[in-house]
C-alpha cells in the first residue's frame, strides 16, 4: 500500500515538473478610419496621416501592450472609390527631424471595388508612433483621402512616389517640402497584433520517489548449535 502510494507522488511530482504556463491569446488594437462614403479618385496619389484631431480615431501605432511582443499590421481596410479601383497601405516612421518621415513599408497593391468597405490581409511589422499612409494604385477609381473631418486632422503629400527609404518632411527630407493640408483623413483602417511573450516555463520541484522500507516485527537471532560434552 506505501509503495504505490510513493508511486503516485512521483507521478504527480513529474506532471508538476513538465507543467508550463497556458499560453496568452494575442492583444489587437485598431487604428486609422475608413472613409464613410466613395469620394473622388485619385491616380497613383501618396497620403500620409500626419496629426489626429483630439476627437479622432489615432492613426499612429500605440505603445506595445504588457507582456506582449512586437506590433505588426494584420489586416487593413478601405472604402472603395466610384469604381473599381486598388491601393497599397505604406507605413511612415518619424526619423528624429521636426516633421520629417521615412518609408518604411509599401504593402502590396491591393483590390478595393467600388463603394464598399473591402479588408484585406497583410503582415507588415511596425514600430509604436508608426503612422499610416497610403498609395492609390494606377487608375482614377480609388480615394485615398477623405474630407469633412475636425481640424485637427492633417496630411501629407510628397509630390512623387517615393520608396522604401526615402523621406519627406516640412523642412528637411527627399521630399521637400510636402504639400499639407487639414480637415481630412487618409481612407485606411489597420489592425494591430501583438503576439505574447513566449511563455516561461513553471519552475517546481520533483517529488522524489520515497523508499519506505517495512519495519522487520521482530529481530531473528541466530541460534548456534551446542555440542553434546
Amino acid at each position: 500500500m506505501r509503495t504505490r502510494f510513493a508511486a503516485g507522488l512521483g507521478l504527480i511530482g513529474l506532471i508538476a515538473a513538465l507543467w508550463v504556463a497556458p499560453a496568452a491569446s494575442a492583444a489587437t488594437a485598431t487604428i486609422g478610419s475608413v472613409a464613410p462614403s466613395s469620394g473622388t479618385g485619385c491616380m497613383s496619389c501618396v497620403y500620409m496621416q500626419w496629426t489626429g484631431d483630439v476627437s479622432s480615431p489615432s492613426y499612429v501605432v500605440p505603445a506595445v501592450p504588457a507582456g506582449g511582443g512586437a506590433w505588426s499590421v494584420t489586416s487593413w481596410s478601405a472604402t472603395g472609390g466610384p469604381g473599381d479601383g486598388s491601393a497599397s497601405l505604406e507605413i511612415w516612421r518619424p526619423t528624429g527631424n521636426q516633421d520629417e518621415f521615412r518609408l518604411i513599408a509599401i504593402g502590396p497593391e491591393q483590390p478595393f471595388p467600388n463603394g464598399v468597405v473591402t479588408s484585406h490581409p497583410v503582415s507588415i511589422p511596425v514600430l509604436p508612433s508608426d503612422h499610416l499612409g497610403i498609395l492609390s494604385g494606377a487608375d482614377t477609381d480609388f480615394s485615398p483621402l477623405y474630407l469633412g473631418t475636425p481640424p485637427g486632422d492633417s496630411w501629407m503629400y510628397p509630390h512623387g512616389n517615393p520608396g522604401v527609404g526615402q523621406t519627406m518632411g516640412t523642412t528637411s527630407g527627399d521630399f521637400s517640402p510636402p504639400s499639407t493640408g487639414a480637415d481630412a483623413r487618409v481612407n485606411a483602417q489597420a489592425t494591430l497584433t501583438s503576439a505574447p511573450a513566449a511563455a516561461t516555463p513553471v519552475q517546481t520541484k520533483k517529488c522524489k520517489k520515497k523508499k519506505h522500507k517495512r519495519a522487520a516485527e521482530s529481530k531473528k537471532k541466530k541460534c548456534k548449535k551446542k555440542r553434546k560434552s
